[in-house]
């Protein structure tokens, strides 16, 4: 089972959570500081978010972590045959223990959610869609953890968790910089809404919005999808 994009191809046979709009979308949003940068990718799953941003930036340097060994399997693979396999590192390992002798200047997250609703009885899948193994506030404290002074951080959640991920990411010392509310339809309210964290704000937080199918999607996500 895989799904290719124009540079890459996604195997994931062993990753509970397959390719989705969520990643891709934030993959291609993410705002991408310049120069030689070091980045972390939490939760890395197929190692998607870690390859786009390769794609989109020559100078990235990215370290792509995650706790569960099928999803490791699947990401080292499609690294290994991607063309940025010098530039991405892959670690099995807990976000929560994990140590790094420089703090990242972009860590970038599309992180479990489920944190009201049963777990579901595949272990491996729930790990992946539920905050059991990674509660929000333990996320959020982690990357003001990891995360370089002048650094940014990305993370996209469901819309209903927005409110209470920004006041854990208060709590752990970062800011809010930059909210992008993502639509199905403009006659729904957003469903999912993607995030920038600074540890110093020194400007008001930008609010923008993005259609899923419209024309600025698909500038966005033109680079990827086939």
């Amino acid at each position: 089972m895989s799904f290719s994009f124009k540079q890459f191809t996604i195997r994931q046979e062993h990753s509970a959570m397959r390719v989705g709009t969520d990643g891709v979308v934030l993959g291609a949003w993410i705002p991408l500081p310049e120069g030689n940068i070091r980045v972390l990718d939490i939760g890395t799953g197929t190692g998607l978010l870690a390859l786009m941003i390769a794609q989109r930036h020559p100078a990235a340097r990215i370290t792509a972590i995650d706790i569960d060994r099928g999803a490791i399997a699947d990401a080292q693979h499609n690294v290994a045959a991607s063309p940025w396999a010098e530039r991405i590192d892959i670690v099995h390992g807990d976000i929560l223990s994990y140590s790094s002798p420089e703090p990242y200047d972009l860590i970038v997250s599309n992180p479990p959610y489920y944190d009201q609703s049963l777990t579901c009885p595949d272990g491996q899948r729930s790990t992946a869609r539920h905050t059991v193994s990674l509660p929000h506030d333990a996320l959020m404290l982690a990357i003001a953890r990891l995360l370089s002074p002048q650094g940014i951080a990305a993370v996209i959640v469901p819309s209903e968790y927005r409110a209470a991920l920004e006041t854990h990411a208060a709590i752990a010392g970062l800011l809010v910089t930059l909210r992008c509310h993502l639509l199905t339809t403009t006659r729904k309210p957003p469903r999912r809404c993607l995030l920038t964290f600074e540890h110093h704000a020194s400007r008001p937080i930008e609010e923008m919005q993005l259609l899923i199918g419209d024309e600025r999607y698909k500038e966005l996500t033109e680079a990827f999808y086939l």
